[in-house]
């Protein structure tokens, strides 16, 4: 059974914009140091699920945060949009997992000029069947 997470990162490394600026630079939770810039580091932050009276319906909300990391303010701009582009209302429904819509719920920019690591944040709401998760 596919994860939330799993189908998230299969959905935006497989758009070539994305790969031709990370290749295979997505990580889970952290990115090992001195990895080589630009990436996108991946995290649940927490998951919400659907409550009703007598049942369990299976609906949940996960949050995902996504950091676009770069060594400069316009290069993880345009990873953001690249993301974006991939993963802004993309809808897996009856696929594995069973995702029935993802949008953009914030992004924040942080930029360190003493690193030169530059990060544009992505928080998403993914809604899914937890029965698919």
């Amino acid at each position: 059974m596919a994860t939330v997470e799993a189908g998230v990162w299969g959905r935006v490394t497989g758009g070539s914009a994305v790969t031709a600026l990370i290749v295979t630079r997505m990580f889970d939770v952290d990115a090992p140091e001195g990895t080589t810039l630009p990436f996108v580091v991946s995290r649940r932050t927490d998951t919400i699920r659907q409550q009703a009276f007598g049942s369990e319906p299976g609906n949940a909300t996960a949050r995902l945060e996504l950091d676009m990391v770069a060594n400069t303010p316009e290069g993880a701009r345009a990873l953001a949009k690249a993301v974006r582009d991939r993963l802004h209302r993309w809808q897996n429904v009856g696929g594995a997992p069973d995702i029935d819509d993802v949008f953009l719920d914030n992004e924040e920019f942080d930029g360190n000029t003493k690193d030169r690591r530059f990060t544009v944040t992505h928080d998403y709401l993914v809604f899914y069947r937890e029965d698919s998760d």
